[in-house]
């Protein structure tokens, strides 16, 4: 975060946005998961997970190997050219294995010292019984579920948090509602999760982003258990199914002729209320049946309190070029799982 050179009253601020609430949401989920405090900087658990999770955005994106191209390059040696993919496949492995392990033992080291604080890990170890017959078997459970917390949590709260940032960047009028609910509400102060239903303009701004830029745009894969079908579509037994979420919450039918523009207002009654009848993108941004994402409610609470907090202590513009006048910022999404 760099400042510029105005006097402290009126003073602005370059922030690297991806960079913020990405740090802000590993050490959050860190500190729910293990109990263990993260340092601003440097702190070796942050800087590894953060590692960890870019790594297997990157190897996890569709095309991004050749191998996912040309299946028979699976056989040829790692020293290959070519074959730069199993290098870091087992780069990846040993990564992943720490990524489980370090702030996993570093909490259980924790255990019944000072520096012990209430966690998922601390509250799952403490319920399983030592004398029960696959008690190891629970330990290495709560250690997967743990890592899960903030591998899979991290980046798509950072990417809900830095879409709605983008839009209250590019519609200023909207950024001044925002401001102006808050600044009725908290009166100075910051938020709190009590303040959420006295806050439902900001709730309607998250929704609508979350609408237009579901984090995750396609599904977790289902399998279909029967033959069924959609439309003019025969969906065999057993079929694969990838649900098209993106696709789902732009439907007209559901959210009207401009489902494709940003209009957070839709999901307010006339009296300014959350209109419960408009379908809430979050039933289908998190996923669907039993494998609908359990951490749902963590992740929507933290983007509300991250979206509160930073419209409370800041404002978004464009930055200004030489001439004076706004350099404009180009919407520039990357294809990836997230």
């Amino acid at each position: 975060m760099e400042k510029d050179g105005k006097n402290d009253a009126e003073c602005s601020y370059n922030i690297s946005a991806p960079r913020t609430p990405q740090s802000s949401a590993l050490k959050s989920m860190i500190s729910l998961a293990y109990g263990i405090p993260v340092k601003a900087r440097g702190d070796p658990h942050l800087e590894f997970s953060e590692r960890s999770v870019r790594t297997v955005v990157e190897v996890s994106t569709p095309g991004s190997n050749f191998v996912d191209v040309l299946p028979f390059l699976k056989h040829i040696p790692a020293w290959f050219p070519g074959a730069g993919f199993q290098r870091k496949a087992r780069e990846l492995y040993y990564m992943s294995d720490k990524f489980r392990s370090s702030p996993f033992e570093k909490a259980v080291s924790n255990f019944g010292t000072s520096l012990a604080r209430p966690s998922f890990v601390s509250v799952a170890l403490g319920a399983i019984d030592e004398n029960s017959v696959d008690a190891e078997h629970q330990k290495q459970l709560v250690k997967d579920t743990a890592a899960m917390f903030y591998g899979a949590g991290t980046d798509t709260i950072v990417a809900s948090i830095l879409s709605w940032i983008w839009v209250m960047l590019k519609n200023p009028h909207i950024q001044a509602r925002v401001h102006d609910e808050l600044n009725k509400v908290l009166n100075g102060r910051l938020p709190d999760f009590e303040d959420q239903d006295q806050l439902p303009y900001l709730m309607s701004t998250l929704m609508e982003s979350m609408r237009l830029a579901p984090p995750a745009p396609l599904g977790i894969p289902h399998r279909s258990t029967e033959d069924d079908v959609y439309g003019d579509y025969f969906i065999p037994k057993d079929s694969i199914i990838i649900p098209n979420i993106w696709s789902m919450l732009r439907r007209e039918d559901e959210y009207g002729l401009d489902a494709s523009g940003y209009n957070p207002d839709r999901f307010l009654t006339p009296d300014g209320k959350i209109n419960t009848n408009v379908l809430d993108p979050h039933v289908a941004a998190f996923g669907f049946g039993r494998r609908s994402c359990p951490g749902a409610h963590i992740g929507r609470s933290m983007v509300w309190l991250a979206a509160a907090s930073l419209a409370t202590v800041f404002e978004w513009s464009e930055p200004l070029g030489e001439d004076g006048k706004p350099i404009n910022q180009p919407e520039n999404y990357e294809t990836a799982l997230l």
